[in-house]
């Protein structure tokens, strides 16, 4: 792979990064401050846990997704990124930056 592809993926990635992980911070400040708003009736209680489990669920595909940013990392580190896992043919670089 060209440095300048290897550079400009690197940076597509930097930038999934942090908004991946600035969206995790707004998950957890919006559960944090609907949790503080625990007060009335079963109706708003279940509404509240229902938002929970749907901001968790959120949460844990960021999470996902923050871990393969971070094994692509790696793998830049160690050359081997757009290496194909299974058979080692190189992986085109359009479809690497479609992922």
């Amino acid at each position: 792979m060209k440095k300048k592809d290897l550079d400009t993926l690197k940076k597509m990635l930097e930038e999934e990064r942090r908004k991946i992980l600035h969206h995790l911070e707004e998950i957890s400040d919006t559960s944090v401050s609907d949790l503080d708003l625990t007060t009335g009736d079963s109706v708003d209680i279940a509404s509240l846990e229902i938002n929970q489990s749907a901001l968790q669920k959120i949460g844990k595909r960021e999470t996902y997704l923050l871990k393969k940013v971070d094994l692509a990392f790696k793998k830049m580190d160690e050359e081997t990124y757009g290496e194909c896992e299974s058979c080692g043919e190189e992986i085109a670089v359009a479809r690497l930056m479609a992922r």
